[in-house]
C-alpha cells in the first residue's frame, strides 16, 4: 500500500544559503528545490498548483484555477496569497516570498520548514518570527472553491495572520482540432 503521507524536509533553502550563478540567468540560476512541484484538482477540470517553495514557474500556477467552460479553458481566479504574520511587538513579517521565479519581490523573514502530502492535499509549515504555522490547501471535489487554513504549531500566540489575495483573471483557450 502506497504512503499516505509524503514529506519533504526543509524543501526550501534559506535566502542566504541560496547558490549564485553570478549570471543572472533565470533558467540557469533557479534552485532545484523551486522546480518541486504539486498539483490538487477538483474533478470538474480545474485545480490549485504551484512550486513547494510557493515561487510560481508557470503561467498557471495559482490557488484557483478554474474550468468555467469546460473543455475549452482554464480561468485564473486566485494567483497567490501574500501572507504576514503580525507579531506581538506589532511588526509584519512576511511568510513566504512573494515573487516570480528569478525576479524576487522582497525578501521574506519566514521559510518553508517542511512540505508534505497528506492524501494528497498538500500541507505546509512555515518558520517565521519565532512561531511555526502550518498551511493546509483544500479543493473540494466537484466545486470550484479552494480553502486555505491556518494553524499555530509551535510558539507564542500570533494575534493576526494577514493575507492580501492577487487577483488577474486569465483565460487560456486550447484548439481541439
Amino acid at each position: 500500500m502506497a504512503d499516505l503521507i509524503r514529506s519533504i524536509p526543509s524543501p526550501c533553502p534559506s535566502f542566504e544559503d541560496r547558490p549564485d550563478d553570478g549570471e543572472g540567468d533565470e533558467k540557469n540560476g533557479a534552485d532545484a528545490e523551486q522546480q518541486r512541484e504539486w498539483i490538487v484538482t477538483n474533478g470538474l477540470g480545474g485545480y490549485a498548483s504551484g512550486t513547494v517553495c510557493g515561487v510560481p514557474t508557470r503561467r498557471y500556477h495559482g490557488l484557483l484555477i478554474a474550468a468555467l467552460r469546460t473543455p475549452l479553458s482554464r480561468t485564473m481566479m486566485l494567483n497567490q496569497l501574500h501572507e504576514q504574520v503580525v507579531g506581538v511587538d506589532g511588526e509584519p513579517v512576511v511568510l513566504v516570498p512573494g515573487a516570480l521565479a528569478g525576479r524576487p519581490e522582497h525578501e521574506s523573514e519566514g521559510r518553508v520548514v517542511e512540505f508534505r502530502l497528506e492524501l494528497g492535499l498538500p500541507v505546509w509549515r512555515i518558520e517565521a518570527a519565532g512561531i511555526i504555522l502550518e498551511k493546509r490547501l483544500l479543493i473540494p471535489h466537484l466545486q470550484n472553491t479552494v480553502h486555505v487554513s491556518y494553524r499555530l504549531v509551535e510558539g507564542e500566540n500570533v494575534p493576526a495572520v494577514d493575507l492580501v489575495q492577487s487577483w488577474v483573471t486569465k483565460t487560456g483557450a486550447t484548439d481541439l482540432f
